[in-house]
């Protein structure tokens, strides 16, 4: 499809949600809309939603439009999409003057405002943890340079001395304290100089270019001398995170975020957790008491539940959402233990015959799910390059049933070990293939 014609699908999904907007207000069913719609950012008149079937035709069309305009790296595609749905609003008026609304002239106007998205220049700098020794380091391959801490804050002290000791406006002193605070426990930065990027973009674009020249360093050093080089706010785990980059005149502008140190949970958690998980946490504290115990270290059952529990804390620390796919993937093709050429099916198959606690729709479901979280892992693993929004959307739609499908495991797994004993992962992998299918239709099937 051509943008022009994505834009008409948006078009047509975009009537059917005032349509259906106006039937819910009638009815008294507005939470249903907001469940069933996706908004339209900074529209405050009526007609503000669209169905999510238009949503991807909007989202489809923004990435065409950028694609054409060569501009998919320089900006977002959420400003892609804002552009589109201003142009269509600003086109209503003579739309209803004529009776048509014009896909063409929508995609003209949303040109111009993609064309007029603000986009600046400027060095955008990564703090690092690189090599505390070298005091001297001043190296400078095409846009990146790498600098010791002391040349780099000797060499730009003018602007960064305006902003610590500015008077006209305390939250610039302020900005400046928090990023003093958070380079403390750096020795070196990395400077990339980023032309024509939205702001979100240039600190992507920038951390990519920085990490590429570490790449080099790291391996002509190998792993054992560089495995503790970081970047700021990347693997790093910091409470409190601060940003800087010097714009087109050679002004320091920083950015400052805070906590929290922890999950925004309250005390409520324990109850929703108990609630959610009591009848399952004698088994767990069973596993966890075999674990703890040191017993049967070779145990099959065993090392699958440790390996898949350590793939899925991983990916709930990653930083980084393509890799943090990888690992949740990678967790369930652990429990799995699916064999064949069509691993996908295979793996999507097993999961949900075993999380799925017997509920068809549900294992449907969980099918989809982990079978599209596959394929974009795939394309992750295999060097394709996915669209991050892609990315993310699988991650989200397989994670809502990862704790099912992992309390199913363990109970399928307590099932098979007091049936068979396997001695080790082969034979488990060929019982957990065997005994499947009986397993969700009726566990007195697989398991007499």
């Amino acid at each position: 499809m051509t943008a022009k014609e994505e834009i008409d699908g948006f078009f047509v999904e975009w009537q059917k949600a005032l349509v259906e907007t106006d039937l819910a207000i009638k009815e008294k069913r507005v939470g249903d809309i907001l469940r069933e719609h996706v908004m339209l950012q900074g529209i405050n008149q009526g007609g503000n939603s669209v169905t999510r079937k238009g949503w991807k035709h909007l989202e489809a069309a923004a990435q065409m439009l950028l694609a054409s305009m060569k501009l998919t790296q320089k900006v977002t595609v959420d400003s892609a999409i804002n552009a589109i749905v201003k142009a269509h609003f600003d086109r209503l008026p003579k739309a209803k003057n004529t009776g048509k609304l014009s896909e063409h002239a929508v995609e003209q106007c949303a040109r111009k405002f993609i064309a007029d998205v603000p986009r600046a220049s400027g060095v955008y700098v990564y703090p690092l943890v690189f090599a505390p020794a070298a005091k001297n380091s001043d190296l400078a391959v095409g846009p990146v340079r790498i600098l010791s801490k002391s040349k780099f804050l000797a060499e730009f002290k003018v602007p960064l001395d305006e902003e610590k000791t500015s008077t006209d406006r305390q939250i610039r002193a302020d900005l400046y304290n928090d990023w003093e605070k958070h380079i403390e426990a750096y020795d070196h930065f990395a400077l990339v100089a980023v032309l024509d990027h939205e702001k979100k973009l240039a600190d992507d674009v920038g951390r990519d270019a920085a990490d590429l020249l570490l790449n080099l360093i790291r391996m002509l050093f190998r792993h054992g001398h560089t495995d503790d080089i970081r970047i700021g706010s990347g693997f790093i785990f910091e409470t409190q995170r601060s940003s800087l980059h010097f714009d087109s005149e050679g002004r320091a502008m920083f950015t400052s975020s805070r906590g929290p140190f922890g999950t925004t949970l309250d005390d409520t958690w324990l109850q929703l957790f108990v609630d959610h998980t009591g009848a399952v946490l004698p088994l767990f504290g069973s596993y966890l008491q075999w674990f703890a115990s040191g017993n049967d270290p070779a145990d099959p059952v065993i090392e699958r539940v440790r390996y898949a529990s350590a793939l899925i804390g991983e990916a709930y620390s990653e930083p980084h959402d393509h890799i943090r796919i990888v690992r949740l993937v990678s967790a369930l093709e652990a429990l799995a233990l699916a064999a064949g050429e069509d691993k996908a099916h295979n793996i999507a198959l097993t999961c949900s015959y075993i999380g799925s606690d017997g509920d068809a729709a549900q294992a449907c479901e969980m099918y989809d799910a982990i079978r599209a979280a596959y394929f974009v892992r795939n394309g992750v693993v295999h060097g394709d390059r996915p669209d991050p929004d892609d990315i993310r959307r699988a991650f989200y739609r397989l994670e809502k049933h990862v704790l099912s499908i992992f309390i199913g495991f363990v109970i399928y797994y307590r099932h098979i070990r007091t049936a068979y004993k396997p001695p080790h992962v082969k034979t488990l992998r060929r019982l957990v293939k065997e005994h499947a299918s009986d397993y969700f239709w009726d566990p007195s099937l697989a398991f007499p």
